[in-house]
């Protein structure tokens, strides 16, 4: 019975990671600064890859860094501060 309750445990908690990053890669383009959903209303291309931007303030924070925020594959960890 042990045995059933922790195969069945295991089951729901990988289904239930499963069911959040899905939901995490399908909720759309993020803002490479804040982190946030983006929009294609405010977009920048650098190095003839089109960014997105949630705000005008995270597109001028990335035009005077760009570095610190290209290639990154995960959302910046902190709060959006606008």
């Amino acid at each position: 019975m042990k045995k059933l309750f922790s195969l069945v445990f295991v089951l729901l908690f990988m289904a239930s990671s499963f069911a959040w990053a899905e939901s995490a890669v399908s909720s759309g383009p993020m803002c490479p600064v804040s982190g946030e959903k983006a929009s294609g209303k405010i977009n920048y291309v650098y190095q003839g890859k089109t960014y997105l931007f949630c705000c005008p303030k995270c597109l001028k924070e990335f035009k005077k860094h760009p570095e610190k925020y290209v290639n990154l594959n995960t959302p910046p960890l902190g709060e959006h501060t606008h």
